[in-house]
């Protein structure tokens, strides 16, 4: 047999296919794991057994999952968004208060003379810190 050129579009378009499918099952069987480790914690039987229980509690009510799931996602997107807004409202009145004292604007530092750039960097930042506080507390709620 020969083998499969890498330039065929029929290759690579079985090869994504494949990485997409090996990746939904990657994530089912995380969400799994995780299902049956909170299993194990309730009822205080082994991994395995509880594993099957955790299995059969998703595929019996998949569609309340669905729904508890996307409803928890957005509200987390919102309290992300809210915490970091929040934040740099904060953090920038409390800087323009402090430099609106100063006698000269010559020492103020770059971000209170170019609100604009600064406010920008600090909503990726603290929205970047925020999201793996977040990824860590979701852990920690899903375990207890």
């Amino acid at each position: 047999m020969k083998k499969a050129d890498p330039n065929n579009k029929a290759v690579q378009t079985a090869l994504c296919v494949l990485g997409y499918l090996m990746k939904c099952f990657e994530r089912f069987i995380k969400f799994l794991n995780k299902n049956a480790y909170i299993q194990c914690a309730i009822t205080s039987n082994n991994f395995c057994l509880c594993c099957k229980d955790a299995f059969y509690l998703i595929f019996r009510n998949a569609f309340l999952f669905a729904i508890a799931a996307g409803i928890g996602e957005v509200f987390i997107w919102a309290g992300k968004i809210f915490i970091t807004l929040i934040t740099v409202i904060i953090c920038w009145v409390l800087i323009d208060r402090y430099e609106g004292n100063n006698i000269s604007m010559i020492y103020s530092p770059l971000f209170v003379r170019f609100p604009i750039p600064s406010i920008l960097i600090s909503l990726v930042h603290y929205g970047h810190r925020l999201h793996h506080c977040h990824n860590v507390h979701d852990c920690v709620v899903n375990v207890c």
